[in-house]
């Protein structure tokens, strides 16, 4: 596993947010990469079906999935 430190920065000024980015990494979608990483590990390690994985995502977090 490689893990990539992405640094963010916020101008105490104008209040602009400029962060960090990296070529390796993909961009970011509606989930973040730590529910995305949930997901798989309650489909794979926890040999959930879809049905069940799409309703633990909604029962535990909130996210509404279809």
């Amino acid at each position: 596993m490689t893990e990539y430190r992405v640094d963010h920065y916020k101008c105490g000024g104008c209040g602009r947010e400029v962060v960090a980015s990296h070529e390796d990494l993909p961009p970011e979608g509606r989930f973040s990469y730590s529910t995305v990483a949930q997901t798989t590990l309650y489909k794979y390690h926890g040999r959930s079906v879809h049905r069940k994985t799409k309703d633990l995502l909604e029962g535990q977090h909130g996210l509404g999935v279809s």
